[in-house]
């Protein structure tokens, strides 16, 4: 069919001569092509449940949900709760250690294998840090590897202490647990190469822990015999190590210089 024809067409379904058979067919069509139309919407067009469906949907979906995550209550304590590293040693110190009469105290925070510190002597103090078995000394805000700053270090190793108990005799009273020592023992921790063959293996030196609720509180160590006979002349050692913040010591960070 050419274009003149269409147009005649055109004419005579909708035109003022129009035919009325037609137009009446020429009705039809349109009305199928219509409903035609309608239906392909319809079908194509996703389909909408009633209220009460979705709303038992929905609630049927809740279900699910919460059978398979923890309800969210739990979900945010979780995502709340405090990530920072947790340590397995943690408390903070001030050890006392008086070494024939001349007194130094160290104060300082140990988290396992790092620990950071201030020694202070009547010349005054010096900060410090401890990076498993290296010492680092504290300088305009950073921290630079030395040798051990203090000879009086090796005393409040807590783990050396530990060690000197197990060989140890045992005396309690209540929280006060008592040691007595063989002072033989102690020179050879501290003093390996030293020669103990001639030392009179009845001779004490005497180590106390005090425990308070559970947790150890204090050591006070009197290494008087060990020092006197290391050194060939009458000495007096002492130690005295108080622990607090046991577990809620605060994380803290050693920056290293170039």
């Amino acid at each position: 069919m050419n274009k003149v024809d269409w147009k005649a067409l055109l004419k005579k379904c909708f035109g003022k001569e129009k035919d009325e058979r037609l137009h009446a067919i020429a009705m039809l069509i349109l009305w199928g092509i219509f409903i035609a139309i309608i239906v392909i919407m319809i079908r194509l067009s996703p389909s909408t449940p009633p209220e009460d469906t979705k709303q038992g949907n929905n609630n049927q979906n809740n279900n699910q949900i919460q059978g398979e995550n923890p309800p969210l209550e739990n979900n945010t304590e979780e995502n709340n709760e405090d990530t920072s590293e947790i340590y397995e040693i943690n408390y903070s110190y001030i050890y006392t250690v008086t070494n024939n009469g001349e007194e130094e105290v160290i104060t300082g925070k140990k988290l396992d294998e790092k620990e950071i510190f201030t020694i202070i002597t009547k010349e005054g103090s010096e900060s410090y840090a401890k990076l498993s078995d290296n010492y680092l000394q504290k300088e305009n805000g950073e921290y630079h590897i030395v040798e051990s700053p203090s000879s009086n270090l090796i005393y409040c190793d807590v783990e050396d202490i530990s060690y000197l108990t197990e060989m140890g005799k045992l005396t309690r009273n209540g929280d006060i647990y008592t040691y007595q020592i063989p002072t033989y023992q102690i020179i050879k921790l501290y003093n390996p190469t030293f020669d103990t063959t001639n030392i009179d293996k009845n001779m004490m030196d005497t180590i106390t822990l005090t425990l308070e609720n559970g947790t150890l509180k204090k050591i006070n160590a009197n290494y008087n015999q060990y020092l006197t006979t290391v050194s060939g002349r009458l000495s007096t050692l002492t130690i005295a190590m108080e622990f607090t913040q046991v577990g809620t010591t605060e994380d803290f960070e050693i920056t290293l210089g170039e």
